[in-house]
């Protein structure tokens, strides 16, 4: 009988425990599940740059200032959305063809190809590294300190920009920058004319938009 009861004993005793972890099991399972479902879900989405966009250079020269307009813009543009306010860019690429730049001067056209060491390297190209999102001065506006990597005429530079994101009603992103270039950094010859005596100067200055449109992303 004793044998009896202190087998009951242990097997009841097991059985109990058993039940216990069984029950915290069950608990943290649930408290995850329910966790979960209240933790913020970000999705990234892939963009494809919009034929809106905008990139320009602006630079001075011993006789006038000249302006040289790309016509042409490749790119993809990688933002993550979540319980911010505004998107984080997770990454980017944006490729410019020399030879689509116009400066409304055949001369300048060429003399620039020749600079930036066209036959060699046909285009600009930006890679983003890093961002970081704060809001902007301006409404409804967004400021991204961004890092990247710029290659010109085969040479590249880490580079630092500071550019600005608006939102529009319909879902299109915006984001609008500049930023200076030392074209001997890049191992760039400044162009020239009329045997030297026109010279451009060294800095310049690269101006965009970046038009990213929903229709054109793989959401």
């Amino acid at each position: 009988m004793r044998i009896q009861l202190l087998k009951c004993n242990v097997i009841c005793s097991t059985r109990a425990d058993m039940n216990t972890v069984t029950r915290e099991f069950l608990i943290v399972i649930v408290a995850f599940t329910l966790l979960s479902g209240l933790m913020p879900q970000s999705t990234t989405i892939a963009y494809k740059i919009s034929p809106e966009s905008k990139v320009w250079v602006e630079g001075t020269s011993t006789i006038h200032d000249w302006t040289c307009g790309a016509t042409e813009i490749k790119g993809t543009v990688e933002l993550t959305f979540g319980t911010d306010m505004a998107p984080a860019i997770s990454a980017a690429q944006v490729t410019v063809p020399i030879k689509k730049m116009d400066c409304d001067n055949s001369t300048m056209d060429r003399k620039l190809q020749k600079a930036l060491k066209m036959k060699d390297t046909p285009n600009l190209l930006f890679e983003f590294e890093s961002a970081t999102t704060q809001d902007a001065a301006v409404a409804d506006s967004f400021e991204v300190a961004t890092l990247g990597y710029m290659m010109i005429a085969g040479q590249t530079r880490r580079i630092t920009v500071t550019q600005y994101l608006t939102e529009r009603v319909d879902g299109t992103i915006i984001f609008r920058g500049s930023f200076p270039v030392s074209m001997k950094d890049y191992g760039v010859k400044p162009p020239t004319a009329l045997l030297g005596t026109i010279r451009t100067g060294n800095e310049v200055t690269v101006f965009f938009k970046f038009v990213l449109d929903p229709s054109r992303s793989n959401s």
